[in-house]
């Protein structure tokens, strides 16, 4: 098999009008498939970007023969209908990853039919993986921004899908120094997108989150590896860290008393962050 093809089955017509309705796990699910779709050997092999594929009538016979689908949980009729026409129809069928929720879950399940289908396609270190699931990301949101404020895409779609190729080639290659160079012209070109349609001042914060999986050394090991941190404590878990975790409430305050943090608290507990 040539992978030709990588799409998120979705109820829209496109990156536009990607949902935002979904909730917990659904969502949780939608953004892992979208995310993973930007794996860079993924996106090295076929030689363009993922796209959302509408689940809106049936597809055209033989379309998806070479591609990888992946539909994320919680299918609305329109897709099952969908799905049902592609394995009904007489022309070869997609790959098709469906009902996992995790981004891991979901790139697993890819790697396992891909390595019978298409045992050639090579993968990126884990580290540049990260970086283009954030690309996908941002990609996603500067599109649905620019959609609704301006109408319409307001970069060329054209260059930034080459740069993204480019870097996604360097990245299996293992040359981190060209892929970040790339993805760095691809995020000047979605700034200065996201500039045209909405030219205010942006002020990122660096927020360091504090969870239950990251109390004791792992948090030591943070604040102590850090010039300067801005926590995010949840009320619960500052109090879990509080009784159960001496070494690092000791380290925290004395991290905040010499300056090197600060602590930015909320509810009692916390966030819900099921779709993250």
């Amino acid at each position: 098999m040539n992978l030709r093809s990588v799409g998120v089955l979705s109820p829209s017509e496109g990156v536009a009008d990607f949902p935002t309705f979904a909730r917990g796990s659904e969502a949780g699910s939608l953004w892992a498939c979208w995310t993973a779709a930007w794996r860079p050997g993924l996106i090295a092999a076929t030689g363009g970007l993922p796209t959302v594929v509408p689940a809106y009538g049936p597809p055209p016979a033989g379309e998806w023969a070479d591609g990888l689908l992946l539909v994320p949980t919680a299918p609305t009729d329109e897709s099952a209908e969908w799905l049902d026409a592609v394995r009904g129809a007489q022309a070869p069928t997609p790959l098709i990853v469906e009902g996992l929720v995790g981004r891991d879950q979901v790139i697993a399940a890819a790697q396992q039919l891909l390595a019978a289908a298409a045992p050639g396609i090579r993968h990126a270190p884990a580290e540049l993986d990260a970086e283009f699931y954030a690309l996908g990301y941002a990609y996603l949101q500067v599109e649905m921004l620019t959609h609704d404020l301006a109408g319409g895409s307001v970069f060329d779609p054209t260059l930034f899908s080459c740069d993204v190729v480019e870097a996604a080639r360097h990245a299996v290659d293992g040359d981190a120094r060209a892929t970040h160079d790339h993805l760095r012209w691809c995020y000047d070109q979605l700034e200065q997108a996201r500039s045209h349609t909405y030219p205010l001042e942006l002020l990122m914060l660096d927020a360091l989150l504090v969870a239950e999986t990251t109390l004791g050394d792992s948090l030591v090991r943070t604040l102590a590896e850090t010039r300067a941190a801005n926590v995010l404590l949840p009320g619960d878990i500052a109090t879990r860290l509080a009784d159960a975790c001496p070494a690092a409430r000791d380290a925290l305050q004395t991290a905040v008393q010499d300056g090197r943090a600060c602590v930015m608290t909320g509810a009692y507990g916390g966030i819900d962050l099921a779709a993250a």
